[in-house]
């Protein structure tokens, strides 16, 4: 559908009977193909958490009830999950996730942040890095060269591209990093074709499935 707004000849083709739009600069484009209704994705400068987002989603609807039906159940899996990781984290470790693209290596913030930050961070509580608690815009960009100041004793990686994931994790910067050292690096996802793209209810269940999954596989 293009970038956004979205490609509005496609979306007229697909003659939908309600457009959900997050831009607000967008939502007069859409007014023109069909009802719409504007669902801000920003809450001021701090974004909306999935569940807040699920919620207003709900409200549309009016699917109140069964939404906190589901947030409730998903909330005890959560608590249910914590429990099996336990341990793994040991007291006074930290917890960075990193994505390494063809153009750049990001670090993800302890908040705001996209790629399952908010299920490692917010809903199992993993303990954050001071750099990603404290970064802003949800992410940062970074160069190879200072990455390791970035760097928690347990390392997430996002599988975005796998080819430069392989790459980096062969060089002698990533085989020497202590996360490295300890078997505590943690490769999840699959080319932004997956659970952690999107924030929906079915998805947030699969990430945490697949970070629970991931932990225990490298349990000691």
């Amino acid at each position: 559908m293009g970038e956004f707004p979205m490609n509005l000849e496609k979306l007229t083709y697909l003659e939908p009977d309600l457009i959900i739009g997050s831009k607000e600069d967008d939502i007069e484009h859409y007014k023109k193909i069909g009802t719409t209704v504007f669902l801000p994705y920003w809450t001021g400068k701090t974004t909306a958490g999935p569940l807040e987002k699920f919620r207003s989603v709900s409200e549309i609807f009016g699917k109140e009830k069964e939404a906190e039906a589901w947030i409730t159940e998903y909330e005890k899996k959560v608590a249910e999950a914590r429990k099996k990781i336990e341990g793994i984290i040991k007291e006074g470790e930290t917890v960075s996730i990193v994505q390494l693209s063809e153009k750049a290596t990001y670090v993800l913030a302890a908040k705001d942040g996209n790629y399952g930050s908010v299920t490692i961070y917010q809903m199992l509580k993993l303990p954050p890095t001071k750099s990603a608690w404290n970064m802003k815009d949800g992410f940062e960009s970074v160069s190879m060269e200072v990455l390791p100041e970035y760097l928690g004793d347990h390392i997430f990686v996002y599988n975005g591209f796998p080819e430069v994931v392989k790459q980096v994790m062969s060089t002698e910067l990533w085989k020497n990093l202590p996360a490295t050292k300890k078997n505590q690096v943690y490769i999840y996802g699959d080319q932004f074709h997956d659970e952690f793209v999107m924030e929906d209810p079915y998805s947030k269940e699969l990430q945490l499935d697949t970070i629970v999954n991931t932990l225990l596989a490298n349990k000691k």
